[in-house]
């Protein structure tokens, strides 16, 4: 039996540079192994909200940003269950935590952090943190 899930983009996040996302999907136990579930979702796409029907054995996976602004900047997310009621459904909507700063640092992005402070703190001050996959600035 497959499962329905419905990825969106908080729109809180709207102002996000990124305008390419890859979604994928990671089985339970590793195997078999990961599932690309979708690429090239625009963010007006994802604004909406996409819905897809992946293997009920997938239990997460990644959202990847895929831009010049944020390079590539991925998070994690995960199927919260719905509970059986007294009228069961299938359907199972995923939670994702967005990240809001990073920075480089031998060409990978390092991060997120919740603030600029906690980037900034962890890049040592000599790197510069940028807003990634996340809330616009202020």
């Amino acid at each position: 039996m497959a499962n329905i899930v419905t990825f969106t983009l908080n729109p809180s996040y709207s102002g996000t540079d990124a305008d390419d996302f890859t979604i994928v999907g990671v089985h339970e136990n590793g195997s078999p192994a990961n599932t690309t579930i979708a690429t090239g979702i625009t963010k007006t796409n994802l604004a909406t909200g996409v819905t897809y029907t992946i293997a009920e054995t997938i239990t997460g996976g990644t959202i990847c940003a895929n831009n010049e602004a944020c390079a590539v900047t991925c998070v994690n997310w995960y199927i919260n269950p719905i509970l059986p009621t007294e009228t069961p459904t299938s359907t199972i909507t995923p939670t994702t935590q967005l990240p809001q700063y990073c920075y480089e640092e031998n060409g990978v992005i390092v991060g997120p952090f919740e603030t600029m402070q906690e980037c900034t703190a962890a890049a040592g001050g000599n790197r510069v943190c940028t807003q990634c996959l996340g809330e616009p600035e202020p």
